[in-house]
C-alpha cells in the first residue's frame, strides 16, 4: 500500500490544460461537466497522478475507467486505488487491497453532513476511508467501526489536513 498526495497550487492554468489533454477521452468529457474550477483542478490533477501511477508503478496503461453503482472509480486489474480531495490537495492510494483513503483540510465544523453526524474531522476521515474501501455510500456511516479485524487504518495529521486509509485485509 502508498498514497501521493499533491498540491493543486504546485501546477499552472498551462500545467491543467496539458494535465486534461493527456486522459482518455472519456475522462476528459467527465472533467468538463464540472463546472467548479477548484473541483476541475482536483479531478484533472487526481487522474492524471492516477494515471501516470497505475503506468509507471504497476505498467498498467492505459486502464479504462469504470465506475461502481454508487460512482467509486475502478480498473479490472489487480490493483485497488481511491481518490479524494479538500481544497488545495488531492491524494490518492494504491494496494492490492480493496482500499479507501480520504482527506479533509481542518477546519470548523459549524454545518453540513459532518455536523448532522456529530463527527470530528479526525473519526470523519477514517469513517470515510472505510465506506471507500467496502464500496457503502455515506448513508452507513454511523454503522462504520473503525477497529474491526479486516482492516488496516493509518491516520496522520499533515499540515492542516487529516489523512485517513483503509486497507481491507
Amino acid at each position: 500500500m502508498f498514497y501521493v498526495i499533491k498540491n493543486i497550487n504546485n501546477y499552472s492554468t498551462t500545467d491543467f490544460s496539458d494535465m486534461l489533454l493527456n486522459l482518455p477521452l472519456t475522462e476528459q468529457e467527465r472533467i468538463s461537466y464540472i463546472n467548479n474550477g477548484l473541483r476541475k483542478k482536483q479531478s484533472i490533477l487526481a487522474y492524471n497522478t492516477l494515471f501516470f501511477v497505475l503506468s509507471k508503478k504497476f505498467g498498467i496503461n492505459n486502464p479504462v475507467i469504470v465506475r461502481d453503482k454508487n460512482g467509486k472509480p475502478f480498473i479490472e486489474h489487480n490493483v485497488y486505488f481511491s481518490v479524494s480531495h479538500s481544497k488545495d490537495f488531492v491524494a490518492l492510494a494504491f494496494s492490492e487491497n480493496k482500499i479507501g483513503i480520504d482527506i479533509e483540510k481542518i477546519r470548523p465544523i459549524k454545518r453540513g453532513v459532518m455536523f448532522k453526524y456529530n463527527l470530528d474531522l479526525k473519526t470523519w476521515t477514517i469513517k470515510e476511508a472505510i465506506i471507500k474501501a467496502k464500496g457503502l455510500t455515506l448513508k452507513e456511516i454511523n454503522n462504520i467501526k473503525p477497529n474491526c479485524e479486516n482492516q488496516n487504518i493509518f491516520t496522520t495529521k499533515c499540515k492542516n489536513y487529516y489523512i485517513s486509509i483503509c486497507e481491507l485485509k
